[in-house]
Formats: C-alpha cells, sequence, structure tokens
C-alpha cells in the first residue's frame, strides 16, 4: 500500500492490523500478525510482531516525521493468509481524507455539526435533509482492530425513512452533556469520497459513514457493536 501527500505533512501516528482475524478464534496459535515494513521519504523500519495480533500494531519510528510518501510492504507468502487489514493514520495538520475534493473537505466540519444537531433533537425533517435513505446499520462483529471492519450480513438493519431513524435517535449520537465534552469528530477516510465520524462510543455505536454525492455530505450508514 502505498500513501502519497500532494505536500508535506507530518505524522502524528501511525497504526497498522496485519494478518486477517477470525473472531471465532482469537488465540495466538490461531491467528499471527504477519511482518511489514515502512517506507517514508528519510528513512524505513522492518517489524515482525510476535505477540497476538488482537491490537494495533504501532510504528512509532514514523511518528513526528514530515513525509510526502508512506509505503507498507508485507512480505510474499503463497501459503499463507496476509494482508494488510486496516490503516490508521493520524496527521498533525487533521483527519487524512483522501480522494475528495476541496469543496467536500471544506463542507465536512459543517455537515458533521447538523447531523449532530439534528440527532440529538430528534429532529424527523432535519434528519431527512442530511440522510440517505434507505439508512444500512451494520452490526459488528467485536471491539478491537480488524473486527471493526468485520461485519456479520445477518445483521445489516435498515432505516426506511426518516420517522423511522428518529425512534433510535439518542443512540446515534453522544449526549450534549457528555461529562468529557466529546463530539461527532472526523476519524478519516474509509474509501474516496466515504469518511469514517467517531459516533457515541458509549452505546456501542463506533461510526457514522458519510459519503460526498459531488455537491454535499450525506449520512449514508452505521457501524455498532453493542447496539441492538
Amino acid at each position: 500500500m502505498e500513501i502519497k501527500f500532494t505536500e508535506p505533512v507530518t505524522v502524528r501516528a501511525l497504526r497498522v492490523y496485519v494478518g486477517r482475524m477470525d473472531p471465532t478464534r482469537m488465540s495466538a496459535e490461531d491467528y499471527h500478525p504477519v511482518a511489514i515494513s515502512a517506507v517514508w521519504d528519510t528513512g524505513e523500519v522492518a517489524l515482525d510482531p510476535t505477540e497476538n495480533g488482537q491490537n494495533a500494531l504501532e510504528i512509532p519510528q514514523v511518528a513526528g516525521q514530515q513525509v510526502t510518501r508512506l509505503l507498507l510492504r508485507l512480505p510474499r507468502a503463497p501459503k499463507l493468509d496476509r494482508c494488510l487489514s486496516e490503516v490508521e493514520l493520524e496527521l498533525e495538520e487533521g483527519p487524512w481524507v483522501h480522494g475528495l475534493p476541496s469543496a467536500a473537505i471544506a463542507a465536512l466540519p459543517q455537515a458533521v455539526a447538523a447531523i449532530t444537531r439534528a440527532f440529538r433533537a430528534c429532529d424527523t425533517r432535519e434528519l431527512g435533509r442530511h440522510v440517505l435513505f434507505p439508512l444500512t446499520s451494520r452490526k459488528l462483529l467485536g471491539e478491537h482492530g480488524t473486527l471493526s471492519r468485520m461485519f456479520s450480513t445477518s445483521r445489516i438493519s435498515l432505516y426506511p425513512n426518516a420517522r423511522a431513524l428518529t425512534r433510535d435517535c439518542r443512540w446515534w449520537v453522544v449526549p450534549s452533556d457528555d461529562e468529557e465534552g466529546r463530539q461527532p469528530h472526523v476519524i478519516g477516510s474509509e474509501a474516496p469520497r466515504t469518511v469514517r465520524v467517531w459516533a457515541n462510543y458509549h452505546a456501542g455505536v463506533k461510526y457514522w459513514r458519510l459519503r460526498w454525492d459531488g455537491h454535499r455530505w450525506w449520512l449514508v450508514g452505521f457501524d455498532a457493536s453493542d447496539f441492538e
């Protein structure tokens, strides 16, 4: 995997999940993270983790570095399951987003704030202005790492309209009186034109998924672990 930036950025943290998890078999014998190398403008590091891969593999050598290019490389191993399941890249400049025009990036904070207000007010009409229906809620299979990317196909539910969504509105956003003052905020890109937003972990709702349609942002789905 190669990441290129149009101008230098400073890395705050880089974490990766290497290998593939089976949430039904979590012992060290069943899952072992694979070796990986990371290359950037002025450095390179090779890591061969030995611990069970339920946790992210931190690459501290790149933290604080100013980069224009990051390359993550896995060794060839035809008979073994080798994959890069997830990348968590934090930049000093803000969330890492890609495949988006400048207009989309500029509109993102306002979109998150507007959706937050609509959920907190349980405002059916306002939710209808920001949500693309039918809205998908995916049930996560677990709590950690790559499990946040593994979904149970039998636990996908749909909200057909804003009225149905309003019945559960209190679960999908952190309360306004949160003791730590937390607000929904962009985590980073999930795919081109799609970003993940931190939502309400208290209720087991990990992320909102927002998609840019070329003109505006739409809420297109939820990823939740505990919410029923």
